[in-house]
């Protein structure tokens, strides 16, 4: 199900986990859209390593349906803002996701099981995703072996706990925000 965030809720968000005023999380999520904005006017395509993609796509116009009266209706063209976000199981020398890692990791933990499309290609759902940032953030950041990381999943009975959840997501967030913090002052200087 598709559900919409508002900005106030990404300022809530901010100031709860990480602890900075409600302005001064107010004028982060400003500036960094500010930033992310006029960089889209420029380039049509502004891409953050090991974050993600937000690309300008011009939509031209075209006939759509009302769903609730089924009336016809012409949809102007328009710009639109997409997002594509990636892990951070990124190759550092190719810059490209390391697949082999990936398949590694299928194969030593049960936790990771992705759909198989056509052609062997496969699809990571939001559990999947959860698990691998655990099994990333166990590996590299707490630096435990496979072994380690196995038992602690398995102690959880494959079932994330919401407080390491929510402590890696407010770490991915604090570290992103410092990152546009300090491209943020070395904009304005």
């Amino acid at each position: 199900m598709r559900t919409n965030l508002t900005k106030k809720e990404i300022i809530n968000s901010i100031y709860m986990q990480l602890g900075f005023s409600k302005k001064i999380s107010e004028n982060l999520l400003e500036d960094f859209l500010y930033i992310i904005l006029n960089e889209l006017k420029l380039k049509q395509k502004v891409k953050i390593a090991k974050f993600g993609t937000f690309i300008l796509r011009h939509k031209k116009s075209r006939i759509g349906r009302n769903p609730k009266t089924l009336e016809k209706k012409i949809i102007t063209e328009r710009n639109v803002i997409l997002f594509a976000k990636i892990l951070n199981l990124i190759d550092k020398k190719s810059g490209k996701l390391s697949t082999h890692t990936l398949r590694f990791w299928e194969k030593e933990f049960k936790e990771i099981k992705p759909r198989y499309l056509s052609g062997n290609r496969r699809y990571y759902d939001n559990k999947s995703i959860e698990v691998l940032k655990k099994i990333h953030f166990l590996l590299k950041s707490e630096g435990m072996t496979i072994k380690g990381a196995k038992k602690h999943l398995q102690k959880q009975k494959s079932d994330l706990d919401e407080n390491d959840i929510k402590t890696i997501k407010a770490e991915f967030i604090k570290n992103k925000l410092n990152k546009i913090s300090n491209l943020i002052k070395k904009i304005k200087i």
